[in-house]
């Protein structure tokens, strides 16, 4: 276990152990699937590993894929890549995301958000203990602003994803995630403003923007979190992660009676 602290530079393979923002996401979900996704991870995805290249490439972070298109021996050849700890990534996939990179530095905004962070801040974790419930929470942001005042996450979505963003943030988590970092940089003694997200969406021309949570908005995230942190706390002391009910009588959904005429 890592001492608390900020760990700029930290690849997310060295992460340390502590409860994420994506963890407290599943804990709220149900404590049984947390429990199963961290006994059985999952490799990631295509779309994922094309989402870290698009990420080094707007960081400016030491490259982290590989070149490969089809033909004799792909399979072997992006064996070998992963074996090296490389993405593959074909050369369509990786001008998408060149594409996408230079857009975010197209936009003066964006642009300027992460040139206050200098490369020493880039791919920046940090850890602390929860006061109240001894719970080790970690976050790891993208970009921190080079005075600590505030993070940067950056986030890629599909064409639209900008116009419906607060929809996007509600149902990904976004305000949970946000108060997540927030709550670990109070507890080392170093708060942040705000965690701004920076996002560029993945379909040509690539429109970007830069959004952050009104108060409204990461009151609830705080208030997802705590309850979070309260369940993991007693699913740990217990060993007992509750999954879905095993029997249960459901009702209709009020739209599906009044689609009937069914008073709901």
């Amino acid at each position: 276990m890592l001492d608390p602290g900020i760990y700029p530079n930290l690849d997310r393979a060295d992460l340390p152990p502590g409860l994420s923002y994506s963890g407290a996401k599943d804990i709220l979900n149900c404590p049984a699937l947390y429990r199963w996704k961290r006994a059985n991870p999952s490799a990631p995805s295509e779309a994922m590993e094309t989402g870290t290249v698009t990420h080094a490439l707007i960081l400016d972070t030491p490259q982290c894929w590989r070149t490969i298109d089809g033909g004799r021996g792909v399979t072997e050849r992006r064996k070998a890549a992963r074996a090296e700890g490389l993405i593959p990534i074909t050369t369509d996939a990786l001008a998408t995301a060149a594409r996408m990179a230079v857009a975010v530095r197209d936009l003066p905004e964006a642009a300027d958000l992460l040139d206050r962070c200098s490369s020493e801040n880039r791919e920046v974790a940090a850890i602390a203990q929860d006061p109240e419930t001894g719970v080790w929470v970690r976050c790891y942001f993208d970009a921190l602003h080079d005075g600590g005042r505030y993070g940067v996450d950056v986030k890629t979505g599909r064409e639209g994803t900008l116009g419906d963003f607060a929809r996007t943030a509600a149902n990904l988590g976004y305000d949970l995630q946000a108060a997540t970092y927030a709550a670990v940089m109070e507890w080392l003694g170093q708060p942040i403003d705000a965690l701004l997200f920076c996002i560029v969406e993945s379909s040509e021309p690539h429109f970007v923007g830069v959004r952050e949570l009104d108060a409204d908005f990461l009151a609830r995230g705080r208030a997802r979190l705590r309850r979070a942190l309260d369940t993991y706390a007693a699913c740990v002391e217990t060993d007992t992660w509750p999954g879905p009910a095993t029997y249960q009588t459901i009702s209709a959904p009020p739209w599906a009676l009044r689609a009937e005429g069914i008073p709901a």
